[in-house]
């Protein structure tokens, strides 16, 4: 099949307009139809059958195929059975199976969805042992005793046993054996027990029971999403990770990053710094040099084109972490940087079930950079004097009573001696600091019935941040609605709202930092001091900046229309149709006062006009549209259906339209209306970006399964991306998966301690198309030029950029290989991956010779490769009635190296070095701290950093420069420890990356002009700074200064971040059940707590990326890491 990405027939793409269109009224028309025909009844299924001399297996398919329920037996047991007939019509799966089973020797079980037959066996579950019974206390009516085990025969302790409709009960002792006292004649037993299916017994008149709990399959046949389907966990032959969010409703989590930071292993998550910010991720090490690519984020089974901040987590359902090219190949050329599918809530109940759930919190710095008290500020400046003291310089001596405290006013600028002569000092910090209350409140109701599924939800999420002026809030709405309007016809509609508004300027974190102690934040009539240390002019006050309006207010509505057609004529055909949009809308006004304009008290002769005042307003729009039309096929073949087939054909295109328009203006003459009135301002500029682009491809997978225990997955997709070249348009991504469940092999069977064992092995091509829409294109500019000696501009063009027609994808291949184990009768399950992914022709900017009228051209020039191990850890430490211990656990190793560049050589400029890590740090390398007497090398004096002169040559030049490490971490773990007692839950969440350094400009003090200007503050660490007298200081002396182009400071980024502790309390269902209301729980939660790193910034985890060679580095200033202390409740009624 070829597929065309530029037709040029108005009337086609009017006529698909069209079609969409009715598509959509068609679907609202029957969503309609369908809600007015809503059966109240509740969930209740009646079924038809007709067969004559068929086996059991073939009435089991047809249970399937009619009612959703899925069938767990023996194939050699089922074999062994009687072909029956049944001829059944408006009848239940129960009356049905009883009839099959009748005289089969057989039994059966429905746990949920789940039909579970097996062999009849003499001994029954429940055996009454006849004795004669010893005589009743006199307030004892009955007493019950017994053993519980597992279907291999051995004890279970731990088991729960519990009256039922009450909270009496027991548990098993290490011996699996219990005893139970009770008042009611009829009493029913309920025995539980973690990773096995429950069971009720009716008492009667039986004073002994010998219980087997059988293992609880559901675990392995939970469903997880694929993309383009679904599959049982237990027949996944790639790598896909779940996340349960059930685990962190009771955390403040205002967006997905926060939830997902540390919880899959290979996912490397950055939460937002300020509020309302979404973060970044990227999946198993970085992927590419010039573009910093996300997950793709998959919604509902559509290509999320949004912010991930208007997706409230409260509304997610299940969120699978696609890893490995088997699980990506689907998603094509989009998929190297992995995907995330996100499917959010559906109804569950057949009755309206409301849920209502709310908190609110406080936030504080988790901790504060340690700058100069007021006290050591003022020993600095002492210092800074003596140090520019020439005498002092050579002779290393100085009268004491020259520089000394005494005449300490005389030192500092004319606000700071104001300051220190009324004992005025400030904490830097505090000052931008801001109360910082949290708030979320959220309401949501579900249903599902026979007919119509639904879920709709509103929240308001309000947040301040810990900086003055920096607020958030948001509003989400969603309502999925799903209809079955007969036995082969669904339709559905999932829509969702958000509006986001985070106006307001926040103050100036750097120079809080900056500023002196000694500072004057405010005047005498309570107004804003423009410069804290008049009459220098290099720092301005924080605050100020707080008050330059802005406002910042983006909205967006993401809606999936669907039908899914079960074709009645051939068995196990549904052909599948969706329509997705995106349409989102943000505005950004900015309007900036000239500083010193709003001070009244700011000298007349240097007080600026408006003039110098500037105004913005960005506006841009998104509008995606995407449809996919899906066909699958599935069967079961073979006299028992031992032979799974799935097919699955998918041919999909979006178009993506952006626009952003760009208004400036200064010089204005009156700055009244600010933003509001960019007409005022006498110079303005306009500019206008558009992009267009289109994505189209086919995909094409088939799963294939013998007894559940052979599995093979194959895939392939084309895609087309309009971006690119014209020879290099499109591209071919295949993948194949094979996986064996080793624990069903009979030489596996009857290992005690093994429950499950399953090996994979994947290997596949996916893709990055991360270039901008043009990229291949000669790009125009336009330009003034003065022609002669003067006159009017006239308006130019010129090419600005070489094109490049073969510019194509980034291809990644990967192997995979896996295993997924239970053990210890479900108490332990253990996940490891082994993956080698090597990248190939990365996209990069070449340069060129001045000769060809450009500089650059974007080429394929590199590869990569990225190769690690995962390990995913779940462990049931203690499972008893009233006290339980699980540890959830993740670790992941990558190591990046890039394999090639262009013409096969370095390139220092961009810290890209051939057989090393993409996020190499290339600088000087320190060895302490040049003292007087040292034989010093030219350009240097005591004081000075040491580098190292790595060559020996004895001049310290470029030459002198190594790799001192690597930003990206090496390793990442996290770890989860969950304790419950009766009604109480305690869990704490620990998050750690190690083996990674950073640039650090708060440490340097050449970037703080800690030499060239006295009214700074900086950082007081490793023994202050060097002086004469203090040799024995690991920072510079204040005078430092080099002479080595590019030198900067670094410092290790390790951290362990105590993330999240919960407590929690759900009051009893008996005292529940009294007020008509499912579920209470009451909690209390910190996020961020507490974190250990030898970072001496803000956050080790906050730094600004660049783009052309990954390298990050702590800006001045950033962003404080917050803590956050909240209270809630969720309640379900």
């Amino acid at each position: 099949m070829q597929i065309f990405l530029h037709g040029k027939d108005t009337y086609t793409r009017n006529r698909f307009f069209f079609r969409i269109i009715f598509v959509m009224k068609l679907t609202f028309f029957l969503l309609t139809i369908a809600c007015l025909h809503v059966s109240a009844s509740g969930y209740s299924q009646k079924l038809a059958l007709s067969m004559q001399n068929v086996p059991l297996s073939t009435v089991f398919r047809s249970i399937e195929q009619q009612s959703g329920y899925k069938f767990f037996y023996d194939n050699k047991i089922i074999r062994k059975t009687r072909k029956v007939t049944v001829d059944l019509k408006n009848t239940t799966v129960s009356e049905i199976m009883d009839q099959v089973v009748k005289d089969q020797s057989l039994v059966y079980s429905i746990v949920d969805n789940i039909i579970v037959v097996k062999r009849q066996v003499k001994d029954t579950t429940v055996i009454p042992i006849r004795e004669e019974p010893a005589d009743p206390e006199p307030s004892l009516l009955f007493r019950i005793s017994g053993t519980v085990a597992d279907d291999k025969g051995e004890a279970l302790p731990g088991v729960t046993v519990l009256l039922k409709g009450s909270q009496a009960g027991t548990t098993t002792d290490e011996s699996g054996k219990f005893n139970l006292e009770f008042a009611d004649e009829n009493a029913v037993l309920v025995f539980s027990f973690v990773g096995y299916v429950s069971q009720e017994i009716r008492v009667g008149k039986q004073t002994k029971l010998n219980i087997v709990l059988h293992v609880d399959i559901k675990a392995l046949q939970e469903v997880v999403v694929v993309g383009y389907g679904s599959q049982t966990r237990a027949t996944l032959t790639g790598s896909i990770a779940s996340v349960d969010f059930k685990k962190v409703e009771d955390v403040p989590n205002t967006n997905i990053t926060q939830a997902l930071s540390g919880s899959v292993a290979g996912l490397s998550v950055t939460p937002g710094q300020r509020p309302g910010d979404s973060g970044s991720m990227y999946l198993r090490g970085i992927a590419s040099i010039s573009t910093l690519q996300q997950p793709l984020i998959v919604l509902d089974g559509i290509i999320f084109s949004g912010n991930l901040s208007d997706i409230s987590p409260s509304d997610i359902g299940s969120l699978e972490v696609l890893k490995d090219a088997s699980a990506l190949a689907i998603y094509g050329s989009r998929a190297a940087s992995g995907v995330i599918l996100i499917t959010t809530k559906r109804g569950a109940s057949d009755k309206p079930k409301f849920s209502f759930s709310s908190y609110y919190g406080v936030s504080d710095y988790i901790n504060e950079v340690k700058l100069l008290t007021p006290e050591r500020y003022l020993e600095k400046l002492l210092d800074y004097k003596r140090l520019n003291d020439e005498s002092y310089k050579t002779g290393g001596v100085w009268t004491p009573s020259k520089y000394s405290m005494s005449n300490i006013s005389s030192y500092l600028s004319s606000y700071e001696a104001e300051q220190y002569l009324a004992g005025k000092s400030i904490n830097n910090q505090d000052i931008i600091k801001q109360d910082a209350p949290s708030q979320n409140i959220e309401l949501s109701v579900a249903q599902k019935t026979d007919k119509l599924n639904y879920y709709m939800s509103g929240a308001l999420t309000k947040q301040k941040g810990v900086v003055v002026n920096d607020n958030f809030k948001r509003i989400n709405l969603r309502a999925n609605l799903e209809a079955n309007l007969n036995k082969w016809l669904t339709v559905g509609l999932n829509s969702a709202f958000s509006r986001r508004n985070n106006s307001g300027t926040p103050a100036n974190t750097f120079y809080a930092q900056w500023m002196s102690p000694w500072g004057k934040i405010y005047n005498e009539d309570g107004s804003l001091a423009t410069f804290p240390a008049y009459p220098y002019t290099t720092i301005s006050n924080p605050l100020v900046y707080a008050l330059n309006p802005n406002s910042s207010i983006s909205t967006s509505f993401n809606g999936v229309v669907y039908a899914k057609v079960e074709i009645p004529f051939i068995k196990g055909l549904t052909y599948n149709i969706r329509y997705g949009s995106t349409l989102s809308y943000a505005k950004v006004e900015n309007f900036t006062y000239p500083l010193g304009i709003l001070d009244p008290f700011f000298p007349a002769n240097s007080k600026p006009s408006s003039a110098n005042a500037t105004g913005s307003r960005l506006r841009s729009d998104l509008n995606t549209q995407l449809v996919e039309n899906q066909l699958d096929y599935k069967v079961q073949l073979g006299a028992n259906g031992e032979h799974s087939l799935a097919l699955t054909a998918v041919v999909t295109k979006q178009n993506d339209n952006r626009t952003n328009n760009t208004s400036t203006a200064s010089n204005f003459f009156n700055m009244a209306l600010g933003f509001n009135q960019l007409s005022l301002g006498a110079t303005q500029t306009n500019t206008d970006i558009t992009n267009k682009f289109v994505n189209q491809g086919a995909m094409f997978r088939m799963n294939y399964g013998y007894l559940a225990k052979y599995l093979v997955t194959a895939t392939i997709r084309r895609d087309g991306y309009s971006a690119f070249g014209a020879n290099e348009k499109y591209g071919n991504f295949p993948s194949a998966a094979l996986a064996w469940v080793a624990s069903e092999e009979k030489f596996l069977k009857n290992v005690p301690w093994l429950d499950f064992l399953k090996a994979r092995a994947s290997y596949g091509k996916i893709g990055n198309q991360g270039v901008s829409p043009y990229a291949t294109l000669s790009q125009i500019l336009t330009s003034n030029y003065v022609f002669g000696d003067g006159g009017v501009p006239t308006v130019t063009i010129y090419p600005s950029t070489m094109p490049n027609s073969d510019l194509h994808w980034e291809s990644t291949k990967q192997l995979d290989l896996g295993i997924d184990m239970t053990l210890l009768k479900n108490k332990v399950s253990l996940t490891l991956d082994y993956y080698d992914r090597k990248t190939s022709d990365l996209l990069y900017q070449q340069l060129l010779a001045p000769s060809n009228g450009f500089t650059v051209i974007n080429s394929n020039l590199a590869s990569m490769s990225n190769r690690g191990v995962e390990v995913t850890l779940a462990y049931n430490v203690i499972r008893s009635a009233d006290f339980g211990w699980t540890v959830n656990g993740n670790f992941s190793y990558n190591k990046n190296k890039i394999l090639s560049l262009r013409d096969k050589t370095d390139i220092p400029t961009s810290n890209l070095f051939i057989g090393k890590n993409i996020t190499s740090v290339y600088n000087y390398e320190f060895n302490g701290v040049w003292q007087i007497g040292d034989e010093i090398p030219t350009g240097f004096k005591a004081g000075d950093m040491r580098v190292v002169d790595q060559d020996g040559n004895g001049v310290i030049d470029a030459s002198d420069r190594k790799i001192l490490g690597q930003t990206e971490p090496k390793w990442r773990a996290g770890l989860r420890n969950e304790f419950r007692y009766k009604d109480f839950t305690l869990s704490a969440f620990v998050n750690t990356a190690q083996g990674s350094i950073s640039e650090n400009q708060l440490i340097n003090p050449i970037y703080m002009e800690i030499g060239t200007n006295p009214a700074v503050n900086m950082i007081d660490i490793d023994g202050g700074w060097w002086t004469p007298d203090n040799r024995n200081a690991k920072r510079p002396s204040l005078t430092y200064s080099s002479g080595l182009s590019g030198l900067r400071f670094y410092e290790k980024t390790n951290y362990i971040r105590i993330q999240d502790i919960t407590l929690s309390y759900q009051l009893p269902k008996s005292l529940l059940q009294k007020i008509s209301v499912d579920r209470l729980n009451l909690y209390v939660s910190s996020k961020n707590p507490f974190m250990f790193t030898p970072w001496s910034g803000w956050d080790p985890e906050a730094m600004t990326t660049t783009l052309n060679a990954y390298t990050q580095s702590q800006v001045r200033g950033g962003y404080p890491i917050i803590r956050t202390f909240v209270a809630g409740l969720n309640l379900t009624f």
